[in-house]
């Protein structure tokens, strides 16, 4: 593990990498003109992705592509063809969230380096020794994780932990936000977020705009995630300018050299973007009011001329921040020789034009050929070492041994940049024909115990929460009733928690779980339970629903961004579910919307009721609700809206099994949504058919 963290810079566009190089980092991360997260960047063509690619190795800077959206069935062919590219280009590594595109990376360029995205939200020490354990390089963790929480994920794994330590902080845990795919059918899980949190969302608290965090600034932190093995600090910013760029790698040098930023560049960073200052609560625990804020308009004119004008100077020379060392061979009736290497095994040697002859008044001397050699230029290069051998009688032009340094240095730069493809192998995914597939079980998830019907028995399979009592669940049991565990999507600082009733659970005759997250997924499979995907490991392809049936899971429920034809296109054997009712989550949260940020418990605040709403500006109302554990505390945002399409079940095809999803309502009204479903017949309440008949872009 290399306690030498990387500086890691967000490039959107040519100019933005070349501020992030010249100002000092290590590494860019880049999208290509598709599958990127951030596809309203300018972004790279492919032959911009060559030569940004030479340009940075040259410099000695790693290269990493975002390849880390969700892919479509109808996009694998194209997304076959650009993991072929990226392999024939020798990139340093390709970011993923679909899981089946990593399936697809690893039998297509099987040594090309994947980074898992912080789309994956792996917050575990199991989602992380999984994603080691299958072959990753690089796990990007989620950016709500404290210190401590990094620190026992740390524990027991050796794959290299990348974390932002600056940038936009989204209110949803990445990967798990579908408030803009729901509200205007463009995906965040698939890089064309509207970023609809932005807009006013009453809390009714005080706070309008509850659903926006000020951005995180982590600098000040360097050298503490370096000392528990946090491998990678990142920069988010390919939508930004890049004086930005510019000014957050200059913080993070700073921070890495000498401890902490100082203060008038950290000033600078506030004035180039801001929301109304910056946040470190999510890695410092302490979660609250704090953490909101808007872009003001005393945030824009504080970024005014002045500001970028200094900040351009940063990343307007090329800064020489690769060392190179080298020898150099003078005597007379002989050619100079120069040989110079760097770090990364690289060696060339070159030799005069002429032969050296005696001096007539002064030879060369150590001293003279030291300034000769080393005056680099504007190159990115600095001669850390030179060894010089003469006779103390020859001697050259100072042109000639110029010559010489631009004739090596030039042939240093075509070995630094020369393109190292990965070896690229033939691949077809073969899937069994299994005919028509029509829904024949239902299946439904509750909230609490108490939601639970009389007429539950009729469905397949109950989920309850894992949180809830070993009672609760017998007790059901007894009923008739096939109970199994949920897990919680997320469970900050509870995996000994959760792993603990996953335990109970099984010695008491429970063996089914529900997981929502890779990390649970793996636990279960590890503990030895059966293993029930759902909706948010985000499955919108054959490939990886057979990710999955190889990981061990017995049922997955697919994305419900997608629309019912690109449904049926879906192949595989695994058994698949359709969310059929209940109000889709938008928002998994660590931070509540309708409080403090803190929870003091939704029946103190809202007069007895268990539900707490915001209010967006056309006067809807999107519920909260919570779920926690001794250890964690997890929340989500519902829609406004139920979605249902019971009365369109006989139009899903290519689906085993739908499920129902019960989040505020009654056991009273639980009882009449299974009837109708199972009657197929039309629900008397305000709904939606969700995106399953208008798709995402």
């Amino acid at each position: 593990m290399n306690n030498n963290i990387e500086i890691l810079a967000s490039a959107g566009s040519m100019e933005g990498l070349k501020a992030a190089v010249f100002s000092g980092c290590d590494a860019v991360y880049m999208g290509g003109k598709a599958f990127s997260a951030r596809a309203g960047a300018q972004n790279f063509d492919n032959d911009e992705m060559k030569e940004a690619l030479v340009f940075c190795h040259e410099r000695g800077v790693k290269v990493y592509v975002t390849f880390n959206t969700l892919i479509k069935e109808e996009e694998i062919s194209e997304a076959v063809e650009y993991i072929k590219f990226l392999a024939g280009v020798g990139v340093d590594g390709v970011l993923v969230q679909d899981m089946g595109l990593l399936r697809l990376i690893q039998n297509i360029a099987p040594s090309m380096p994947i980074h898992t995205s912080t789309q994956l939200s792996i917050h575990t020490k199991e989602g992380v020794k999984f994603l080691e354990d299958i072959g990753a390089e690089r796990v990007v963790l989620a950016r709500e994780m404290s210190l401590d929480e990094m620190k026992e994920v740390r524990s027991g794994t050796k794959v290299e932990l990348e974390a932002f330590v600056h940038g936009a902080h989204c209110m949803s845990v990445s990967g798990q936000c579908y408030l803009s795919a729901v509200i205007g059918q463009r995906s965040g899980n698939r890089g064309r977020c509207a970023q609809p949190c932005r807009l006013p969302f009453d809390n009714h608290r005080g706070n309008e705009y509850s659903l926006s965090l000020k951005d995180m600034s982590l600098t000040n932190y360097i050298s503490k995630m370096e000392e528990i093995g946090i491998a990678s600090a990142k920069i988010e910013g390919r939508l930004k300018r890049p004086e930005y760029v510019a000014a957050a790698v200059d913080a993070v040098r700073d921070a890495k050299i000498n401890g902490k930023v100082d203060s008038d560049k950290y000033e600078v960073l506030k004035n180039v973007f801001s929301r109304q200052g910056f946040t470190d609560g999510y890695l410092t625990g302490k979660r609250g009011k704090s953490m909101y804020g808007i872009r003001t308009k005393e945030d824009v004119v504080s970024g005014n001329k002045e500001v970028f004008g200094k900040l351009h100077s940063l990343y307007k020379n090329e800064g020489s921040f690769v060392p190179l060392y080298g020898s150099f061979t003078m005597k007379e009736n002989e050619k100079a020789v120069l040989t110079l290497w760097d770090d990364e095994g690289n060696t060339v040697t070159v030799k005069s034009e002429n032969t050296a002859e005696k001096a007539l008044n002064k030879p060369l001397d150590e001293e003279k050929a030291l300034g000769l050699i080393g005056k680099m230029g504007s190159t990115p290069y600095h001669l850390e070492s030179l060894s010089v051998e003469l006779d103390g009688v020859s001697t050259l032009p100072a042109s000639a041994i110029n010559a010489l340094r631009r004739e090596a240095v030039e042939s240093l730069n075509t070995l630094r940049g020369k393109i190292k493809p990965y070896e690229i192998k033939d691949y077809r995914a073969e899937y069994p024909s299994l005919g028509k597939r029509k829904i024949k079980e239902l299946v439904a998830s509750f909230k609490s115990a108490s939601q639970v019907p009389e007429n539950a028995d009729k469905l397949n399979t109950v989920y309850i929460p894992i949180s809830e009592s070993l009672s609760d669940f017998l007790k059901l049991k007894e009923k008739g009733i096939n109970i199994a565990a949920s897990i919680p999507r997320c469970y900050f600082g509870g995996e000994k928690e959760i792993e603990s009733k996953i335990k109970l659970l099984l010695e008491n005759g429970i063996n089914v779980f529900e997981a929502g997250n890779l990390g649970a997924a793996a636990l279960v499979i590890r503990l030895g339970g059966v293993c029930h995907g759902s909706f948010s490991l985000n499955i919108t392809n054959s490939e990886a629903l057979k990710f999955y049936e190889d990981m061990g899971l017995e049922r997955a429920e697919l994305s419900f961004e997608l629309h019912l034809k690109e449904i049926e296109e879906i192949k595989g054997s695994l058994k698949r579910g359709i969310m059929l009712y209940g109000r889709q989550s938008l928002m998994l949260l660590r931070n509540c919307p309708t409080g403090e940020g803190r929870c003091i418990g939704c029946k103190e605040r809202n007069k007895g009721e268990n539900t707490a709403y915001i209010t967006d500006r056309m006067g809807l109302n999107f519920p909260v609700i919570c779920e926690k554990g001794e250890k964690y505390h997890c929340i989500e945002l519902l829609n406004s809206l139920p979605l249902s399409l019971s009365e369109k079940q006989k139009e899903i095809n290519n689906c085993d099994y739908g499920i129902l999803r019960f989040t505020v309502e009654s056991s009273v009204e639980s009882y009449e949504v299974i009837n109708a479903l199972l009657n197929g017949e039309k629900l008397r309440e305000n709904k939606t058919f969700g995106l399953f008949y208008r798709g995402v872009l």
